[in-house]
């Protein structure tokens, strides 16, 4: 019973990730709520059957942000997901992945998970500073508390204080998020409506370039680093030989083929993420149990929003996901704590440095090879 309070601990690890990517997309770009729970819901099923690890599934980063950024109408995101489905898979013949493999050197990957993880802590603190309710605490010399801060803070705390290794600390802040959220902003959650499948696919070639240009070049360098090579590594590194099925081509196939899902049904376009994985291991995850567990959830929150909405997604406040996807972040960056070289730390914090300060991961770890390849040369000649 512990064991598999600790898997479900683990399954909700990583859901500060994937829950506020769906709200934006549903509240603003128009994703219908069901198809977009639907994609994820069932690729954990798949990664729990295939793989038998909890290896994450989450939302395309870059895709995601810059549609949100954009107000990208739904034709160019469902056709956004079908085309970098399409490249997934052909990336996924071995000869292509071998020549990506080697660009892909083990510090530019730790660089893209220091990266990662600093970025997590900065969106987790920026999701804790969001207004919460009308409520504040007045303090000493004129100063007030969020109620959002007040109750990440002590998120914070219980995640501080109680032993993960024995106890679902994720359930506890979760439990604590929703139950305050519920009391503080309450949710009107039924809302009378049902809402349809629908599919939304366009000729126009003008929104495929467009697709093509805006949302997918840009996401392919992140997803091939972050994705898929440092996904490889991550799993590898927390669980062995157990990972034998966690490779790159078998990474890049199931992605292409969800992605293509996704577009045909109008779902969340999804990836896999080292961080995720951190995230699902540092709560407890360590079997197919917790990708089954978060799975089935994800699928029972989407039949849910046929009769409530999307108003159900918004349970879960936000200082709970910032708080839940800082310590993923936190956990992320401990992951280049055996680097000792010199050589190698040039380029963990190039790429780390530059994913921070542009929040251009493809500028980060391009500069981060380039860095790499010119030290490796130096070194070539000094012999």
């Amino acid at each position: 019973m512990k064991s598999l309070l600790r898997e479900a601990s683990g399954a909700f690890g990583d859901v500060g990730m994937l829950l506020p990517v769906a709200l934006a997309l549903i509240t603003k770009n128009g994703l219908n709520p069901f198809w977009a729970l639907i994609v994820p819901g069932l690729m954990y099923i798949f990664v729990a059957y295939y793989y038998r690890l909890p290896v994450s599934v989450q939302p395309l980063k870059v895709f995601s942000a810059t549609a949100i950024a954009v107000n990208a109408s739904l034709e160019e995101i469902t056709t956004g997901a079908i085309l970098i489905g399409i490249i997934f898979i052909l990336l996924s013949f071995e000869s292509f992945t071998r020549a990506v493999a080697k660009v892909f050197t083990l510090p530019v990957i730790r660089g893209i998970q220091l990266g990662t993880g600093l970025m997590l802590i900065q969106s987790g603190l920026g999701f804790i500073m969001q207004p919460f309710g009308q409520g504040v605490i007045a303090l000493p010399g004129g100063f007030s508390l969020n109620l959002g801060i007040l109750f990440g803070i002590i998120s914070a705390l219980i995640l501080l204080v109680l032993p993960n290794s024995k106890l679902p600390v994720s359930l506890f802040v979760l439990g604590l998020g929703i139950t305050v959220g519920l009391i503080v902003t309450p949710t009107s959650l039924y809302n009378g409506t049902i809402q349809p499948a629908y599919w939304h696919l366009t000729n126009d070639p003008g929104v495929w370039w467009k697709s093509l240009v805006l949302l997918v070049l840009a996401q392919i360098p992140l997803s091939l680093g972050n994705a898929v090579f440092a996904t490889v590594e991550t799993t590898r590194n927390y669980f062995g030989a157990q990972a034998v099925r966690v490779n790159a081509q078998n990474l890049l196939r199931g992605m292409g083929v969800f992605n293509i899902f996704a577009g045909l049904v109008g779902g969340i376009p999804v990836c896999h993420g080292s961080g995720g994985i951190t995230a699902h291991y540092r709560f407890g995850a360590r079997t197919w149990r917790a990708p089954v567990i978060i799975g089935i959830t994800y699928l029972a929150l989407a039949f849910s929003t046929l009769f409530l909405g999307e108003s159900v997604l918004k349970l879960i406040p936000m200082f709970t996901l910032g708080v839940l996807l800082a310590f993923v972040g936190l956990e992320h960056c401990l992951l280049i704590r055996e680097v000792s070289s010199r050589k190698d730390l040039i380029v963990i914090m190039t790429v780390a440095s530059l994913a921070v300060a542009t929040k251009n991961m493809t500028i980060a770890f391009v500069t981060g090879i380039t860095v790499g390849s010119i030290m490796q040369l130096k070194e070539a000649e000094s012999l």
